[in-house]
């Protein structure tokens, strides 16, 4: 029992690994949010296009990175659809 959960844990650290090094060295930028639309992934390309830092936007709210009207939209879209 023990060691086909060690096998379970070590494969999602494996998938987690291989899933990051992808958003990593991905051209272009990635970025991922929470369900309360704060930043959680913040890639080296966001960082490029939008000179900022993955650690000045990790935990900020994505509405920062968008413009005004589309960032209302995104809410009221994501509210509804929860």
């Amino acid at each position: 029992m023990l060691a086909a959960a060690r096998i379970i844990t070590l494969a999602a650290r494996r998938d987690e690994a291989r899933m990051l090094g992808i958003i990593r060295s991905s051209m272009e930028a990635i970025i991922t949010i929470d369900e309360a639309q704060n930043i959680v992934i913040f890639n080296p390309a966001a960082e490029r296009i939008f000179s900022v830092t993955a650690a000045q936007a990790l935990g900020t709210p994505l509405a920062r990175f968008i413009r005004r009207g589309f960032a209302t939209r995104m809410r009221s879209t994501s509210r509804s659809s929860a």
